[in-house]
């Protein structure tokens, strides 16, 4: 997968992602509501800290940047291609 390809879906999925919550609210209406999200009212302040939400968003992301990247080859392309652009005294690796 060449790194436009990459751009591309990611930009599909952007734009998926950005219709569901424009015009499907209901299907996200779940996200902040869930047993471990702390929510914190008083008439001047609102805290909120979604920790189980967040727990959920992390496990996805996870799954689908392991079905994205199950080929090492292409993360050594991006690595390669990443130091190669750096001067030799600015590389992180």
């Amino acid at each position: 997968m060449t790194l436009g390809k990459l751009l591309t879906a990611i930009g599909v999925i952007l734009v998926v992602i950005g219709l569901v919550v424009s015009y499907a609210p209901w299907l996200i209406s779940w996200f902040g509501r869930l047993p471990g999200d702390i929510r914190i009212e008083n008439e001047q302040r609102f805290v909120f800290i979604p920790i189980t939400s967040m727990l959920i968003v992390s496990i996805i992301l996870t799954l689908i940047v392991n079905l994205f990247f199950v080929n090492s080859e292409l993360l050594s392309i991006i690595f390669t291609f990443y130091l190669s652009g750096t001067p030799s005294s600015c590389r992180m690796f």
